[in-house]
């Protein structure tokens, strides 16, 4: 290589170098390293600590879960009617974070699902929690067809009464047993 060609090497180095100090510098090329495979940066987020990444359920789910019990995050019943018909969730400061005396409070308020509603999700608004399990469980009531219900529905029926007990649902559902008398 010749004299003449080092220049030109150096010259185009030295534009490259002060084209990318100036992109950086109006904020066009950021290097983030949080940005991984893992999705470090939703989890710092949204406060949660997993070893893997959020899904977009997951994220949805975070994004609008406004309550803590026992550092496990909740959905309000509001909070659920918000992911479906909201963009963005409501602008909140921080998560609720509820005692056990207040948590015993709403559960006790909780209508028995024999007396429910249309509106029951409106009416219970901030007073009710939903976990991630039971949100998507709640995503698919909505999205899944008729016959696909009825499937599952068998499936649980242990005893094909027609008609799935407590026992049968808490094999389904084995984190509600806790609060369930």
């Amino acid at each position: 290589m010749n004299q003449k060609d080092w220049r030109r090497l150096r010259l185009s180095s030295a534009t490259l170098t002060a084209a990318g100090a100036f992109m950086a510098y109006q904020g066009g090329y950021s290097f983030n390293p949080s940005l991984d495979i893992l999705g470090n940066e939703d989890r710092n987020r949204y406060q949660v600590h997993t070893d893997h990444k959020l899904t977009k359920r997951e994220l949805r789910f975070l994004q609008f879960a406004s309550i803590e019990y026992d550092d496990v995050i909740y959905m309000s019943p509001m909070d659920f009617i918000d992911s479906l018909t909201l963009d963005a969730p409501r602008e909140r400061v921080y998560r609720r974070v509820l005692k056990e005396n207040e948590l015993k409070r709403m559960l006790k308020a909780t209508p028995p699902f024999r007396s429910g509603s249309k509106d029951l999700f409106r009416t219970l608004d901030q007073n009710g929690l939903i976990s991630y399990s039971e949100y998507i469980f709640l995503l698919t009531l909505i999205t899944k067809s008729k016959s696909a219900f009825k499937i599952a529905f068998l499936m649980f029926d242990k005893d094909d009464n027609g008609r799935i007990d407590k026992d049968e649902f808490l094999l389904v559902s084995p984190h509600s047993s806790r609060y369930i008398n």
